[in-house]
C-alpha cells in the first residue's frame, strides 16, 4: 500500500525485490490510479524485455474501467492476449468503436421517430445531440424533477422519460416512485452522455485521413 501510495505522488519511486514478491501487480496499480487521477494525460511504460511488458498488458487490458483502446504499445511486438496494440491496430478499434456509436446514435434517432440516418459523421452526431438530445432532456429534468414531482402520481417520471423506448430492455423504472425512478432516469441519460463522448475521442480518426497521421494521434 506504502508503495502504491509514494508511486502515484511526484518524484522518483523505486520498487525493489526478488521474483514472486507482487512488483509488476504494484506497477498495474500505479498505473491505473495515475490513468484515473490524470485522465488528460499520457503514460509512457518503458520495461527491460517485451515479457515484461507483456505481463503488465496483460493485466492492464484485464482491469474492466481502463479503456482498451486508449493502450497502445510501441516495439516489435504489438500482440498481447492475441489482440493488436499496435498504432494500426489501435485505429482499426477506433474506427469500428466509431461505427459501432453512430449506429447507436442513429437508432436513438429511430426511437425517437425522427429517422436513422442523422448521424452519419461525428459532427453530425454532435448536432444531432445538442438540437434534439440535449433540449428533450432539459425540458425532462425541469418538469420532473424530484423537487417538481412531489405532488406529482406516482409513475410520473417514468412515464415521461423521453428514451423510454431506446432503454426498453435496460431501464428499471418501478413505476411507483417518482424520486427512484428519477434516478434511474439520470443513471440511463448518463449512458447516452458517455456515447458522445466516446464518439469525440472517435473524430480525430474521421478527420485524419491517412494512416500515418492516425497512427501519431
Amino acid at each position: 500500500v506504502e508503495a502504491i501510495s509514494k508511486g502515484v505522488q511526484t518524484g522518483l519511486t523505486m520498487i525493489v525485490g526478488p521474483p514472486g514478491t507482487g512488483k509488476t501487480d504494484t506497477a498495474t496499480q500505479i498505473m491505473s490510479l495515475l490513468y484515473h487521477m490524470h485522465p488528460s494525460e499520457r503514460i509512457v511504460v518503458i520495461t527491460h524485455s517485451n515479457d515484461a511488458l507483456d505481463q503488465l498488458f496483460h493485466r492492464l487490458a484485464n482491469i474492466k474501467d481502463i479503456d482498451k483502446s486508449q493502450l497502445v504499445r510501441l516495439g516489435h511486438r504489438h500482440v498481447t492476449d492475441g489482440v493488436d496494440y499496435s498504432r494500426e491496430g489501435r485505429v482499426k478499434v477506433l474506427e469500428q468503436q466509431r461505427m459501432v456509436l453512430l449506429e447507436e446514435l442513429n437508432r436513438l434517432s429511430q426511437s425517437l421517430g425522427l429517422g436513422n440516418n442523422v448521424a452519419f459523421t461525428c459532427e453530425s452526431a454532435y448536432h444531432f445531440y445538442f438540437l434534439y438530445i440535449s433540449p428533450l432532456w432539459d425540458s425532462f429534468v425541469a418538469k420532473f424533477n424530484p423537487e417538481t414531482t412531489k405532488d406529482l402520481d406516482a409513475g410520473s417520471v417514468f412515464k415521461n422519460f423521453p428514451f423510454s423506448t431506446f432503454f426498453a430492455l435496460e431501464a428499471k423504472f418501478t413505476g411507483k416512485d417518482n424520486a427512484s425512478d428519477y434516478k434511474e432516469a439520470m443513471r440511463l441519460f448518463a449512458k447516452v452522455e458517455h456515447l458522445v463522448r466516446k464518439l469525440k475521442e472517435c473524430e480525430p480518426i474521421e478527420v485524419l485521413r491517412n494512416d500515418f497521421d492516425r497512427g501519431n494521434f
